[in-house]
């Protein structure tokens, strides 16, 4: 661990983290593996919507369907890293799942590794900073009160904000936003050379190909960047750093605009709007104006078929920029306004159930230090990291706010609002200090220690329902690439997707279930089976309640929730 934070990541430098606290560095890494590794544990069988679709899409790019696997909503590297991981090891329908969450996992503790080199070189710059208050006899925040305070709001906002259940990229970005942060201050800090600049640009470049938004900030990351002087040289090193994050970025964008046939970085945040702002239905825009309108199979009851050009296992959430083509978002005031209030209640929530003890501590600590108001004006001496932080959080704040999205600038803010810190130098002060950070801690890992002791004591089937399911659906003949309808309220997730996932069968065709009656008239249940027939589906999946009074025969897929009506007969086993 001494390693991980005395190189610095990409640029060969000696990072400025202390010698000493190893023991203590070393304790805040097992406690934060280990409260990581039950959370992936316990999850080890889940997955969600998102998930499904950056498997699919790592299937692509690893046999070569570059058409497929190139969209314009999903950002790739992600899914290049679990399509690396699944073509590696070739696990078997029961441990795919597993094997995704043992990924996760790995990438916390490469997001971890990040972070620790955020903090020791955070601790560095205010340490050079606090310099100053040691002349008026005053002083900031102690280092192992920094040290107790980043590992706890690292747990908090790894496992609750973003968690190790769901498979996304957001703790990819965590990491890459943990890194851009250090390699900021140290260019803020005037101690970054060439190479620092270049894995300044690298990191924002990689961020963009975890995340589509990372784009945008990025350069708002670079800009911050380019303010803290005007030598010449200064400039060539921020030539760097742009040269850096355009030869990362640039590739992919330009193949993405060729297949879009126009420029374009990400169509993830004009779908967003149109959804969240405008109310368009994420999965079945009806507008008239689409591209690629979805095609309504039959109005009673409501279905809708979408078995081609798009492929995957749900292809209306395999893509969604091809189904959404033709919108433009537009502002609306009262979408806008409930996309805001929405977002307020994230921000609520954040500061007064998540991270409540930390937000009443900064303001007790703020309220009781000699000069409340000089704190508060220190605070914003860290506007290099507020800004873009800032910035993040307004951009969520106006299309559509989750915990996970804004994570990681929520853990950057809490620095900028404790580095404003500022107490009479005295063993007192600094037992205060210290022991605040102490019981944050503390807090945070009774809270974290119980909840991973009940999600790996009860969270968790040795005998997932998603693969018994599949399991069932192979041995009724259902078998790769074979196509289904799903009935269901959420076919793109537990009401379908997920097991169509591990069976590598194909949804192409949805009914809601908003409305059941039609399942008792026999004429309605025998057009609706021709209808599917028609369009080449193999079995019809149902999820939920056994349906009642049903004129379709269900067989029961293994004592789960989900049901199946095969439309062909059985074919033949595999020799």
């Amino acid at each position: 661990m001494n390693t991980l934070t005395q190189v610095q990541v990409g640029t060969g430098e000696a990072a400025p983290a202390p010698s000493n606290y190893k023991l203590l560095r070393v304790g805040c890494w097992v406690v934060a593996l280990a409260l990581g590794a039950a959370q992936a544990w316990a999850s080890r069988f889940t997955m969600n919507p998102d998930g499904v679709s950056y498997l699919d899409i790592g299937d692509a790019y690893w046999r070569g369907d570059w058409h497929n696997a190139i969209n314009a909503y999903w950002s790739p590297l992600y899914s290049w890293i679990l399509g690396l991981f699944l073509k590696l090891l070739k696990p078997s329908p029961y441990w795919e799942y597993p094997v995704v969450h043992i990924v996760n996992f790995f990438i916390y503790v490469g997001a971890l590794a990040c972070f620790e080199f955020f903090l020791a070189t955070f601790i560095a710059h205010r340490q050079r900073l606090d310099r100053k208050l040691s002349e008026l006899r005053q002083i900031g925040f102690p280092e192992p009160a920094w040290w107790f305070l980043g590992y706890s709001l690292f747990v908090s906002c790894s496992l609750v904000l973003i968690g190790l259940a769901l498979v996304t990229p957001d703790l990819c970005v965590a990491a890459f936003v943990y890194l851009a942060a250090a390699l900021l201050l140290k260019i803020r800090g005037g101690t970054a050379t060439r190479r620092t600049h270049v894995a300044f640009g690298v990191v924002l470049g990689f961020a963009y190909m975890a995340k589509a938004v990372m784009f945008p900030l990025g350069l708002v990351f670079l800009s911050v960047a380019i303010l803290p002087g005007r030598s010449k040289k200064h400039f060539r090193h921020y030539a760097l750093a742009c040269g850096a994050f355009l030869a990362v970025a640039m590739p992919f964008i330009v193949v993405l605009s060729h297949m879009e046939d126009r420029v374009t970085f990400s169509d993830v945040g004009p779908v967003a709007y149109e959804v969240y702002v405008d109310g368009v239905d994420q999965f079945v825009p009806t507008p008239a104006n689409l591209t690629h309108p979805i095609r309504k199979l039959l109005s009673e009851p409501l279905t809708h078929e979408f078995d081609q050009p798009i492929h995957g296992t749900y292809p209306l959430w395999y893509n969604s920029a091809y189904w959404h083509a033709g919108l433009k978002p537009y502002f609306s005031a009262k979408g806008e306004w409930r996309v805001i209030r929405f977002g307020m209640l994230v921000y609520f929530t954040i500061l007064n159930s998540v991270h409540l003890a930390i937000g009443v501590a900064l303001l007790a600590l703020v309220a009781i230090s000699p000069s409340p108001l000089a704190s508060c004006r220190r605070i914003f001496e860290s506007w290099p990291l507020f800004a873009p932080c800032l910035v993040a959080l307004i951009a969520y704040w106006l299309v559509y706010t989750e915990f996970r999205y804004v994570a990681p600038f929520v853990l950057l803010l809490w620095f900028c609002g404790f580095s404003g810190l500022a107490y009479r130098d005295s063993m007192g002060s600094r037992r205060l200090l210290t022991l605040t950070a102490v019981a944050i801690a503390a807090t945070t890992l009774i809270f974290q220690g119980v909840s991973a002791f009940y999600q790996t004591k009860f969270g968790f089937t040795a005998n997932p329902p998603y693969w018994r399911a599949a399991r069932a659906l192979s041995e009724l003949g259902i078998r790769q690439e074979n196509t289904l309808a799903v009935v269901a309220s959420e076919p793109f997730g537990d009401g379908g997707a997920f097991v169509a996932r591990l069976n590598r069968s194909r949804i192409v065709a949805q009914t809601s279930t908003q409305d059941t009656a039609w399942l008792a008239d026999t004429r309605a249940c025998s057009r609706y089976l021709n209808a599917l027939a028609d369009v080449g589906v193999k079995a019809v999946l149902w999820h939920g309640k056994s349906p009642s009074n049903s004129a379709i025969p269900w067989t029961r897929l293994d004592s789960t929730d989900y049901y199946v009506h095969l439309l062909t007969p059985d074919p033949a086993p595999p020799q």
